[in-house]
């Protein structure tokens, strides 16, 4: 069974959460790209042409809109002045790490269902906490977050995974095996380059497709709007930067 709530363990577990959801290679991405645009600039001007054409080679793999191109050239110039500087490859990985105290509630305070396989046909990857929620349209210009993912996974063994849904208290079930692939598919749709599966379960590891490229940063610039109590909304002075990971 899942650790019950309100015992030691299941406060240990959380922090071990919360810091899985904070270490991996794409929640660097965003300390890491003022860095990797001065690299690639090797003493160039970086204007917006130049971070355009990093983002067409080195980040997206395709051309960028103008206006995503903008908001990355932004960003760029004020990650760089908050920062004094380019980020380190030090700093990249300790910054993730200061949102381990926010994530910790989002994680303890859920439901926790731990969900069994006969056979050991679980996947596990180099990024190995999934956040889920349904597709909708707004994942073309938006991300979320532990937050409000409505499902939290994280593979536990070949023969099972701890699933933190919406709720209290704690369950257990067993799952058939077309659940099993579809989280083994979302696992591999975020992984960053690694899956791993059991020795003797090939076939788990042939059912899943890896993507050309994993989840991405993305970036985009508008005009700000503000909600007043009443529901009505009005433009506030400049515009919003905004930033956020793909799903795949």
């Amino acid at each position: 069974m899942a650790p019950d709530a309100g015992s030691r363990d299941r406060d240990l577990l959380s922090v071990y959460l919360a810091v899985q959801a904070t270490r991996t290679p794409r929640q660097r991405t965003a300390f890491q790209f003022s860095a990797g645009v001065s690299a690639y600039a090797a003493g160039r001007e970086v204007d917006r042409a130049l971070v355009a054409d990093y983002l067409t080679h080195r980040h997206l793999g395709t051309v960028p809109s103008p206006r995503e191109a903008g908001a990355a050239w932004v960003f760029y110039q004020v990650s760089r002045a908050e920062t004094g500087g380019d980020v380190t490859p030090h700093e990249a990985v300790v910054l993730p790490l200061q949102m381990v105290t926010a994530c910790i509630p989002h994680m303890r305070d859920r439901h926790w269902r731990l969900e069994t396989s006969r056979k050991p046909n679980f996947l596990t990857s180099d990024a190995p906490l999934v956040l889920w929620k349904p597709h909708t349209a707004g994942d073309a210009y938006r991300g979320f977050g532990v937050e409000n993912a409505l499902e939290i996974r994280f593979p536990v063994s070949p023969t099972c995974q701890l699933v933190l849904t919406h709720g209290s208290g704690t369950s257990s079930v067993e799952v058939k095996l077309s659940r099993v692939s579809q989280c083994n598919q979302d696992l591999a749709d975020t992984c960053d380059r690694t899956m791993v599966g059991h020795p003797e379960r090939h076939v788990a590891l042939d059912r899943v497709e890896l993507a050309r490229q994993g989840p991405t940063l993305r970036f985009d610039l508008a005009p700000g709007v503000r909600r007043a109590l009443d529901g009505t909304e009005e433009p506030t002075e400049g515009e919003i930067l905004h930033l956020w990971i793909t799903r795949r």
